[in-house]
């Protein structure tokens, strides 16, 4: 919960875009249901934990997928929510035993997966851009 207090106390001196104030929500909420999970160890309590962190992954996606594009980010972000909103409607409305709830939580699975994947490389593409910027002008870095 202390990340999300200091992001929110942080807010007050420096506006945050609303996708960074919904993963300070997300990450409080992952804090909840992980006491939740491990407390109880209910299923229920499973998805709270599981569902804020799919929530981050996409958020992270749809990031690093607009970065640096002002145009078409609109309606991926649109998608996005819906497919987030469905595969959270279906696992949370079925029965845990029914083959709908099972193939939900293999699609998001398999797309956790993905977007996990895709993070991964795109964070270290940046981080290697990055570097290389850092290396063309020495003068930048802090002393």
């Amino acid at each position: 919960f202390l990340p999300v207090i200091a992001g929110f106390r942080f807010h007050r001196m420096k506006d945050l875009s609303l996708s960074t104030k919904l993963n300070l929500i997300f990450v409080a909420w992952i804090g909840v249901g992980t006491i939740l999970f491990h407390a109880t160890l209910r299923y229920t309590a499973q998805l709270l934990d599981e569902l804020p962190i799919y929530y981050v992954m996409i958020s992270g996606t749809y990031m690093l997928l607009v970065l640096g594009k002002a145009d078409g980010s609109g309606t991926l972000g649109w998608f996005l929510t819906i497919w987030a909103s469905a595969l959270t409607m279906v696992i949370l409305l079925t029965d845990q035993d029914d083959w709908v709830h099972n193939v939900a939580r293999g699609t998001l699975s398999v797309s956790f997966s993905l977007m996990f994947a895709h993070l991964f490389a795109g964070v270290a593409t940046a981080l290697r851009k990055l570097k290389k910027r850092v290396e063309a002008n020495p003068t930048t870095q802090a002393e």
